[in-house]
């Protein structure tokens, strides 16, 4: 098989998961579109910018929390 259309097919899935999941994990429908754009036209920097940036990783583990400390008080 030749070696750069499996490499294209790679950044393609590659792009479509990251496009998913900004697509999923944003709310607000202008920071969703920038990001959108900003992975659609520079793949690699907009990729970096949104996985260090665009998702809050604090909110996230806060929230995990809560619903550890929900389901222990669940079993009490």
């Amino acid at each position: 098989m030749n070696w750069i259309l499996l490499a294209e097919i790679i950044y393609l899935i590659i792009i479509i998961a990251v496009l998913l999941r900004v697509i999923y994990d944003t709310q607000s429908v202008t920071k969703t579109l920038a990001y959108l754009l900003l992975v659609i036209f520079l793949p690699f920097i907009g990729i970096f910018i949104y996985f260090s940036f665009g998702i809050n990783y604090r909110k996230n583990s806060t929230v995990r929390k809560l619903l550890r400390i929900k389901s222990r008080k669940s079993w009490c």
